[in-house]
């Protein structure tokens, strides 16, 4: 297994009009990064050159607005699972331009909408945290669409995002990549990034 030095946490600021060609960009830098990483180790370290590289992925967006009247309930978000997760991030075709396997976490958009409720969001991160927790022993990094700018009923802090985040890190270790590409006006703190 591919043991980094340090922790490594990517955010790449898009907007609307360049989101697509943002993904391409940091995808095509996240495989770049891995390629050096993997040329970097010892005999030892590279047996899984050989084999291809597998990276989960997930998108959870929402863009909360505490002016909306009402909370932002699961029937809110557009999920999808599996390959469909795939079809909706559109991103299949760069990550097999490079060899690598892709482990559909969820994808939860529910675009601008009021703060998300706390069941909601225990059901979204459930499903991240539980993709993780299924694939830890063959995850080489991890690869997130988080708008930023997610506010969470009851959740301290606030931030859905930064909160999938530091759960995520937690069940990884410090080793494993992420690399999230977020919102140019997502909300960001120190240890998000």
């Amino acid at each position: 297994r591919l043991q980094l030095k340090r922790s490594w946490i990517v955010i790449v600021l898009q907007n609307k009009q360049n989101q697509f060609a943002g993904l391409l960009c940091l995808a095509d830098w996240f495989f770049c990064f891995f390629e050096m990483i993997l040329k970097q180790s010892s005999p030892q370290e590279t047996e899984r050159e050989e084999s291809r590289m597998k990276v989960l992925i997930g998108q959870f967006v929402t863009e909360s607005n505490a002016n909306i009247p009402h909370q932002c309930e699961i029937s809110d978000y557009d999920i999808a699972f599996g390959e469909e997760c795939i079809q909706k991030m559109q991103i299949r075709d760069v990550f097999n331009r490079h060899g690598i396997d892709l482990i559909p976490a969820i994808y939860a958009n529910a675009g601008a909408n009021g703060v998300v409720s706390e069941a909601a969001f225990a059901y979204i991160e459930s499903c991240f945290l539980k993709t993780v927790k299924e694939h830890r022993h063959e995850i080489d990094g991890i690869y997130l669409m988080l708008h930023g700018a997610s506010e969470v009923a009851g959740l301290a802090g606030g931030s859905g995002d930064h909160h999938i985040i530091q759960e995520i890190r937690k069940l990884v270790g410090p080793y494993i990549p992420i690399a999230v590409s977020c919102d140019p006006h997502g909300n960001l703190k120190k240890d998000y990034v």
